[in-house]
């Protein structure tokens, strides 16, 4: 079962707006979506969507409401749910500990970050196929976590922009049972710290490139080893004239050859995806 709570300003005289009830039920069932893909596919990509046939499977109904704030219940469909139930909790439990902490929060821009990083690096770059197979102690995380994050971030925006003292809490009860209280204080922090990207470990790559944008300095390439896409990012406009001969296409569109370079995976969420994460250029690969 799912409570959800609305309580302050949300709940003035125990009603609660159509915009506030629609932005946090939607992100929840999204969230609760991402969780079942991330368990029955055993992983989640980006873009991932339910098939026809598993909506009914991830149904939740309205079962109850109490009149002292607002608080509305949500029985699953089937007893499989409560697992999807325990990933949501499992995805933002390590992010609302810290928000609901006093620990002091401090983040730098992800190519500040590759700045500072100059010249420290001494150890040999694990390539990618490596990390994904299990070979290096770098260990890819799932997707789904950084999906399911997002969601509940966007379901708690109402809390953000109450211009009073509002709060949502969100009980998940699995086959676990977990309470997750937000007001204004702990959504802003599980915000910010959940948006934050960190420069993760530095990996070797061969890749396809699909899309160069000097303007922007980023690109599209696909790893020759899974087919997966990635987005490239580039420190300086100069670095993309690196990958520029890279760009030339065969009569049937497709890039002519792979290259091979070092780049930083991107932590976003506090998730390191190597497989479909966002990826730092640093130079060629000799």
């Amino acid at each position: 079962m799912i409570e959800i709570i609305f309580d302050g300003s949300l709940a003035v005289n125990h009603k609660v707006s159509m915009r506030t009830l629609g932005m946090t039920y939607t992100h929840i069932q999204k969230a609760l979506e991402r969780a079942y893909i991330d368990i029955e596919r055993d992983g989640i990509f980006k873009n991932e969507r339910l098939k026809k046939e598993d909506y009914y499977l991830t149904e939740f109904f309205l079962e109850s409401t109490a009149n002292n704030c607002y608080r509305v219940s949500f029985r699953e469909a089937t007893q499989n749910l409560k697992r999807t139930i325990d990933r949501v909790s499992q995805a933002i439990f390590n992010p609302y500990d810290l928000a609901i902490s006093d620990a002091k929060i401090t983040h730098q821009k992800v190519l500040e970050q590759v700045k500072d990083r100059e010249g420290q690096s001494l150890l040999i770059p694990k390539s990618y196929q490596d990390i994904l197979s299990g070979k290096s102690e770098i260990k890819s995380e799932s997707y789904g976590s950084k999906s399911i994050i997002s969601n509940i971030n966007q379901a708690i925006i109402p809390v953000r922009k109450s211009q009073e003292e509002g709060s949502i809490t969100l009980r998940l009860n699995g086959e676990q049972s977990s309470e997750y209280h937000f007001d204004t204080r702990i959504s802003t922090r599980f915000s910010t710290i959940t948006s934050y990207k960190e420069l993760g470990p530095e990996m070797l790559c061969e890749c396809y490139l699909l899309m160069l944008n000097p303007t922007k300095t980023k690109g599209k390439v696909k790893h020759t080893y899974n087919g997966k896409e990635s987005t490239l990012f580039f420190v300086e406009h100069s670095d993309c004239n690196q990958v520029l001969p890279f760009l030339e296409q065969d009569e049937n569109g497709r890039p002519k050859k792979s290259f091979s370079f070092i780049g930083h995976v991107v932590k976003e969420s506090g998730v390191l995806n190597v497989e479909t994460g966002d990826v730092i250029f640093k130079r060629l690969a000799s």
